[in-house]
């Protein structure tokens, strides 16, 4: 298999080029930092590589080198390049000439220069130019390997130019910038001045800033409004499979069986995906303005405050992952340049409210608002998120101040921010929503599995020892789960949790998503209905909870991964300790404040 690879600049449309060729799903976003790994994949004859995007071949970033690397074993570079940022995008060619490897170049996004009118002069730019190029569309037909594996012949008979060997391949600098101004010029008129029309209004110091934090409410209030009917029917559905289970179960011969569906998987399984479709709606109103091109312009807006605590506006990109994930945000930080920038960066990550403490966070705000309207709810939620952002800000902070103060931390270590920014655009609802199912359903790939380890585990521990030939059945308080409860209630006492959530909170540090599915687990073996869960709590328990999961690092994956990442044992110990003392402290602080104003 003959190895070609996908180079081009950030947001040049390269991931989804490789997604279209090979049917595989890599991260497509429309701002810089998306792509911090290499994928791969099969298409054709080839072995079909999706490098992560550079603004030159001199690396300045992780990213960057990881890209430079990969690509002295290539046998082919197709380099991608946006036709609406031609005149910027040049350079990277000059770049991949001096490489003297087999290469040709893609244009894509020629569907919007189509759609202003203007027809790109292909001929005319190979013959000019001497480099073989293509349109997207001719690589997307079914010929579209047989076009490289022609260009790549060709070059290995004449590795100087491949389309005229008696020439050179030279890019003059001039002469192609003043073809391609010409060639911009013609757009100009069109998309290009709309978007800076709107833009004259989205990056306005004021209403910009107005703009973006009402589109963040709208991400989280329109998630958890859209998503309330899906959460009522998997429950229903998962009430409905429980019945038809335990009748075919029933008997004394399946006690054990029929105990562990009726006590610990379905409440565990019900507890679990019921806060799967707020995870889909979530993901897709966040690729939706992915797609339009709004979150370029909310990377800049950002960077007037990220300066204030020593990151720039590049730090969006893995910050807006977070939301989603800890994981792919702290491979993100790889291109980051600055590793000042690196370190404060992932000190905020674990604070951000990620997929994982979605359902935690819905439950207490369903114990703290159980009367209010969905709307007044997705508020409440909404709520999280900010505090989240400004819990992270505050360590970023402190962690920029003692930078500043080490004696190996130079004020030019900090990066700065440079960003093209793309036309607006329609985002395909298609592709966006099959990009939000992927990314739920690794949510439940990843979280499933542990669930359902950890429903077993309970299970287990709440119906043994066996006396007698039988199991303590409905006393487990008499079980090792029970022993267990009793033997950590002291240690959460102080934070108003009895010892069956103290479980729960110990459970929650291999994943937090098994925080609310355990809970259930334990209460569905002593009440046998989910719908009791929020009852269990009063509101004073619910906000110290709130805090404690607000500031806790728990996620062993994250864990492994910070230290995997470059941040180091010592680090990621210190911030594991710092975090969770803080955050144990908190809760202990706010659940006697609310207890004393509750009158209790």
């Amino acid at each position: 298999m003959k190895k070609v690879v996908l180079l081009g600049m950030p947001n040049s449309g390269k991931s989804t080029l490789f997604n279209e060729l090979t049917g595989l799903h890599s991260r497509i976003v429309n701002y810089p930092g998306s792509t911090v790994d290499v994928m791969y994949g099969r298409w054709g004859p080839f072995d079909l590589w999706d490098l992560p995007g550079v603004y030159s071949l001199n690396p300045v970033t992780d990213d960057e080198r990881l890209a430079l690397s990969e690509l002295q074993n290539a046998q082919m570079i197709l380099v991608v390049i946006d036709l609406t940022q031609l005149h910027r995008q040049a350079q990277l060619i000059q770049e991949v000439i001096q490489l003297n490897r087999p290469f040709c170049v893609v244009f894509t996004m020629s569907d919007l220069v189509e759609q202003l009118g203007v027809s790109f002069p292909l001929d005319e730019w190979v013959k000019r130019f001497g480099i073989p190029a293509f349109f997207k569309k001719d690589l997307l037909r079914h010929d579209g390997p047989l076009l490289i594996q022609n260009v790549l012949s060709l070059s290995e008979s004449h590795p100087i130019h491949p389309t005229n060997p008696t020439k050179s391949v030279t890019l003059n600098p001039k002469a192609f910038q003043e073809w391609s101004d010409h060639f911009i010029k013609k757009m100009a008129a069109g998309t290009e001045r709309w978007s800076l029309r709107w833009d004259r209004l989205v990056l306005h110091p004021v209403w910009g800033l107005l703009i973006f934090f009402l589109s963040v409410w709208i991400l989280f209030a329109t998630a958890f409004w859209l998503s309330q009917p899906f959460s009522s029917g998997i429950e229903q559905i998962s009430d409905r499979l429980k019945e038809i289970l335990l009748a075919l179960l029933g008997g004394d011969g399946n006690t054990w069986v029929t105990l562990f569906f009726q006590q610990a998987f379905f409440p565990g399984l019900k507890g679990f995906l019921t806060f799967v479709p707020q995870i889909f709606f979530l993901f897709l109103v966040l690729h939706i303005y992915e797609g339009s091109g709004y979150l370029a312009r909310a990377s800049l807006i950002m960077d007037r405050i990220f300066r204030k605590f020593g990151i720039s506006g590049r730090s969006f990109v893995p910050l807006m992952s977070g939301y989603g994930c800890a994981i792919p945000a702290i491979l993100a930080t790889r291109s980051l340049a600055s590793q000042s920038e690196k370190t404060i960066v992932r000190w905020m990550l674990p604070l951000l409210t990620c997929s994982a403490r979605v359902p935690i966070f819905v439950m207490i705000v369903e114990v703290l608002f159980a009367s209010k309207s969905a709307f007044f709810k997705a508020a409440a939620l909404a709520v999280f998120y900010v505090l989240s952002f400004f819990v992270g800000m505050f360590a970023g902070s402190v962690v920029h101040k003692f930078l500043q103060k080490h004696k190996h931390s130079r004020k030019a270590d900090f990066s700065f921010l440079a960003i093209e920014l793309p036309w607006y655009r329609r985002p395909s609802i298609l592709v966006v929503a099959k990009t939000a199912l992927l990314k739920s359903w690794d949510f439940v790939r990843r979280a499933g599995p542990i669930i359902f380890v950890t429903c077993v585990i309970i299970f287990s521990l709440s119906v043994l020892p066996i006396r007698d030939g039988v199991t303590n059945g409905m006393a487990v308080h008499d079980s090792y789960l029970g022993r267990l409860a009793r033997f950590v209630e002291p240690m959460f006492q102080p934070m108003g949790v009895d010892g069956d959530m103290g479980i729960a909170l110990l459970a929650s540090f291999v994943a937090r998503e098994v925080f609310v599915s355990t809970l259930a687990s334990i209460k569905g073996v002593l009440e046998e209905d989910l719908a009791a869960l929020g009852q269990t709590l009063n509101p004073s328990q619910a906000l110290a909870l709130g805090v404690f999961f607000l500031v806790a690092l728990q996620c062993a994956s994250t864990i492994v991964m910070l230290i995997k990442e470059g941040h180091g044992w010592y680090s990621t110990v210190l911030q594991v300790l710092l975090y969770n003392l803080s955050a144990y402290g908190l809760a202990v602080v706010v659940y006697h404040i609310a207890e004393l104003f509750s009158g209790h």
